[in-house]
């Protein structure tokens, strides 16, 4: 949905203007000429130009004096340098605030460097310009998600929406939307348009699984869950949500092999997604009380609960499963332990406190925890 400077087409637009840029312009110095051409080659280089370029590059309406600025835009953001880059295009919005590809460029960027707020702003700013491009209104629903002013994304995306109801991506994002507000029907039945409009939508799938978990809908979450990991096998979330499907359906060993797999992601070059604490702390829990004596596994589970006190020690529910699998190994001094340090927390709801002390009057008579579906 992100809209910013063709790059191609901006290159054939300096270049078929070059001879202003590097040398023509009234007071151009031979040696900023030879800078300009120089920075030319290099976004050239860096680019590449092997795409046909069709556009029309007479209509642009920039002042000449942004031509430099944009030069040096594209190839400071080619090679990596996306502060200059920045500041180039705000250069250039200096000498005409009004053009929205370079707002769209800039929002882009701050993207990319997290400067959320920025990006934020760029969008409105476009939005002063033109109130119904829909290309950024979306993008500003979407950063409004990200920071938690879900009424205000939802009605970005309602509007793109209302102007583009061909517009999957937008279901896909207001289904998201509806799930983080609880409202989980409304999640389902838009995250499903997005599939009708684009099958292979990933977000989509995924909405609409989380939904059907909330929902205890436990066999169509799998179904839902398994068509994204057809999209993105490697993606941490899926793989635990799906995992805790199977654990509801009673499918102890497919669960265990989802979070096998979600764990062995950790630290694959981004790829997992999910926190690594929360994983190991599952699997290790499943290991150490699945009612099913086959799936059960107190030494993996030790293992297990073991990596996840390394990524958070500090985290109540996993000291509750090193409670767990201490019981399970037959170390009941140690559970029980465990499971006191847990009671002194401040933090706990009234029904957390409740199971915590169920748990611990079974590790007193000597009783490991088995978990029910």
């Amino acid at each position: 949905m992100k809209r910013c400077w063709p790059k191609l087409f901006l290159l054939f637009w300096i270049v078929s203007r070059f001879a202003f840029a590097a040398g023509e312009a009234p007071n151009r110095t031979e040696d900023e000429g030879a800078i300009i051409r120089k920075k030319v080659k290099e976004a050239i280089g860096c680019i590449g130009n092997s795409e046909k370029v069709t556009s029309d590059v007479s209509q642009t309406d920039l002042p000449e004096e942004a031509v430099p600025w944009i030069v040096k835009a594209v190839a400071d953001e080619s090679q990596g340098q996306l502060q200059d880059a920045i500041s180039d295009y705000k250069e250039v919005l200096h000498l005409d605030a009004h053009d929205v590809l370079c707002w769209f460029s800039l929002a882009s960027l701050f993207e990319k460097t997290e400067q959320y707020q920025e990006a934020l702003d760029a969008y409105s700013k476009i939005l002063e310009f033109e109130p119904s491009n829909f290309e950024a209104r979306f993008q500003r629903g979407y950063l409004y998600q990200r920071q938690g002013a879900y009424d205000k994304a939802m009605a970005d995306v309602s509007d793109v929406i209302r102007w583009h109801a061909d517009c999957a991506s937008a279901y896909s994002l207001r289904g998201q939307l509806y799930n983080l507000i609880g409202d989980y029907d409304k999640a389902i039945a838009d995250a499903g348009r997005a599939i009708q409009m684009n099958p292979r939508d990933l977000d989509a799938h995924l909405t609409r699984g989380f939904a059907h978990l909330r929902v205890k809908n436990y066999d169509r979450a799998v179904q839902d869950l398994t068509e994204g990991l057809k999209l993105t096998p490697s993606d941490g979330y899926a793989l635990g949500h799906r995992a805790f499907a199977f654990t509801k359906l009673g499918k102890y060993k497919e669960a265990v092999a989802d979070l096998v797999e979600a764990s062995e992601l950790e630290g694959k070059a981004g790829i997992f997604e999910a926190p690594a604490a929360d994983v190991l702390n599952s699997l290790a829990w499943l290991l150490a009380t699945c009612p099913d004596s086959a799936v059960r596994n107190g030494e993996k589970a030790t293992e297990y609960v073991s990596r996840a006190l390394q990524h958070d020690p500090n985290r109540w529910q996993t000291w509750d499963t090193r409670a767990a699998v201490f019981a399970e190994n037959g170390d009941f001094g140690n559970a029980v332990q465990w499971q006191e340090r847990c009671l002194e927390r401040k933090d706990l709801s009234e029904v957390e406190r409740g199971r915590l002390k169920e748990r611990l009057a079974l590790y007193r008579a000597e009783k490991p925890y088995r978990e029910l579906k």
